[in-house]
């Protein structure tokens, strides 16, 4: 009922007013004259009238009133309309990017389930790897024990050799020795044996000829031998090149492996793209400094996240010897 006093308000008053109007007519119509005065005097009624062209040009704006509420009520109503259409409309833009909202959200749930499976099959490849690089390790450890001995071995070679040439000398110097004691004996007997002398003469002159011969040949053989020993130091001196060489590969692939373990994978950055990245690392593997450049891919971001997958790997894997160890490395860190 308040509702409908409400929609009809003006037209509520209108009525009241008549009625009032009406009431008040029909009271002047109903008065008589009034009782006389104690003094004999007669009181004068003003009678009071309603002019009915006043009543209807009242009415007339009460009309007029409520013809400008129902049209307000009605551009109200057409307002509020277009107000619930464009509400409306909102609600289906709303629903309809909610529903995009959860395709999207369902289809980076499939993306994430298909990354962390590609993620697992890398871990699983990465552990045969390193499966494989601890057998290479034992199998290169295996290979250096041999190689060591062969090396103690050929030690004992040499100091064999040198035994023997101390012997040479030493035989040397015994036959030179005896070449001198001949040689007095000759210049003692000499006095005694004169025809002798020619041919003893030149029996000496063929052993100190023979003798020189000799000298010369173990100098000879010595200067051959020492050939043989620096070209062997040489050899040797070459397979510690190529064994450092092997080791410095390995240690650089041990230290591009962790960095790649502690590196966050963006997946817009494709596989193959590469970083040259700058270490400074003190003793012990513990990173100074990192500096990533020339990234194929991924621009600042990239290098950024590598230097820090680079400072979360420290301290870095041990060098395997000691020569292999350097402050400043360089390496070239693959999204694999």
């Amino acid at each position: 009922m308040w509702h409908a006093l409400r929609e009809n308000y003006w037209a509520v008053i209108l009525a009241v007013v008549l009625h009032i109007v009406l009431v008040a007519v029909l009271i002047v119509s109903l008065v008589g004259t009034p009782p006389p005065l104690p003094d004999g005097g007669v009181k004068v009624i003003k009678a009071v009238s309603v002019d009915e062209g006043q009543v209807k040009a009242e009415m007339k704006k009460l009309r007029s009133a409520e013809q400008r509420k129902q049209q307000q009520e009605a551009e109200r109503q057409q307002r509020l309309q277009a107000e619930a259409s464009k509400a409306e409309q909102a609600r289906k833009r709303e629903e309809q990017r909610l529903a995009e909202l959860r395709r999207k959200r369902t289809e980076e749930q499939k993306q994430l389930k298909i990354q962390q499976q590609e993620r697992a099959a890398q871990a699983k490849a990465e552990q045969a790897q390193q499966a494989k690089l601890k057998q290479q390790q034992a199998a290169e450890q295996k290979r250096l024990a041999e190689i060591q001995k062969k090396n103690q071995q050929e030690k004992e070679r040499l100091a064999k050799l040198q035994a023997q040439q101390q012997e040479l000398e030493r035989k040397h110097k015994a036959e030179l020795k005896r070449a001198q004691e001949a040689e007095a004996k000759r210049k003692a007997a000499e006095l005694k044996r004169k025809q002798e002398a020619e041919a003893k003469r030149k029996l000496e002159a063929k052993k100190r000829i023979e003798a020189a011969r000799r000298a010369r040949e173990e100098a000879e053989a010595k200067a051959a031998l020492q050939k043989q020993m620096d070209a062997e130091a040489a050899q040797m001196q070459a397979q510690r090149q190529r064994q450092l060489a092997t080791l410095k590969q390995q240690y650089m692939s041990a230290i591009a492996s962790r960095v790649e373990n502690n590196w966050l994978r963006d997946p817009g950055i494709p596989k193959g793209t590469t970083c040259q990245v700058d270490v400074q690392q003190a003793p012990g593997g513990f990173v100074i400094s990192a500096q990533a450049s020339n990234c194929t891919g991924g621009g600042v971001a990239m290098e950024r996240s590598v230097e820090t997958a680079v400072m979360k790997s420290s301290p870095l894997p041990r060098a395997p010897d000691p020569d292999v160890f350097d402050r400043e490395i360089r390496f070239t860190f693959t999204v694999e």
